[in-house]
């Protein structure tokens, strides 16, 4: 969030305080600044607006962001289609990017794209409940993952064998097939 966003948010957060009968006070705001501080100030004026129409009570700071992120049984179900849509459309060939890095470190986490590539069919129920529990686990905080010695917070590259072959031969195209 911006210094212009935060003043935005400040005076949203004022604004539901009078409406909920709630004091305002530089305490609250700093709590809710502090807690809404990774996230883009024009969505938090969203979940804000949100709030006051679908909270009887002056909401906390995690019901706030509980309207900016969504459901989490939602959201990792989401994220189990876009995985599941990448294997079905690049298979373990390509070299796919994930926008969402919680998928990609979880895909590091099973074993790499090419491991999560070969999962039977029989395997396939078993993996999404497995999968969605733990996004649903996962914390945002992009904590830095290790793979082979590196570190990584963001997205994550996942290398196909086609991918790795070109590699190995010299051929090194830095072209994405996908980004999902």
């Amino acid at each position: 969030m911006t210094k212009q966003d935060e003043k935005k948010v400040l005076q949203s957060i004022a604004g539901l305080c009078e409406v909920k009968d709630k004091k305002f006070s530089n305490a609250l705001a700093e709590i809710y600044i502090n807690a809404l501080a990774d996230y883009p100030g024009d969505e938090i004026l969203k979940a804000i607006n949100h709030c006051v129409k679908t909270n009887k009570w002056f909401p906390q700071p995690s019901e706030i962001i509980q309207a900016i992120e969504g459901d989490p049984e939602e959201r990792a179900l989401n994220a189990w289609d876009t995985l599941f849509s990448a294997i079905r459309q690049h298979g373990r060939y390509g070299k796919i990017l994930f926008q969402d890095s919680k998928i990609g470190r979880l895909v590091q986490t099973f074993g790499g794209w090419d491991a999560v590539c070969s999962w039977t069919n029989q395997e396939v129920d078993f993996r999404r409940i497995e999968f969605v529990r733990s996004y649903k686990g996962m914390s945002d905080s992009h904590k830095p993952l290790e793979i082979s010695g590196a570190y990584s917070c963001g997205p994550l590259v996942m290398i196909g064998k086609d991918v790795q072959a070109d590699n190995l031969l010299g051929y090194n195209k830095n072209t994405l097939e996908g980004v999902h």
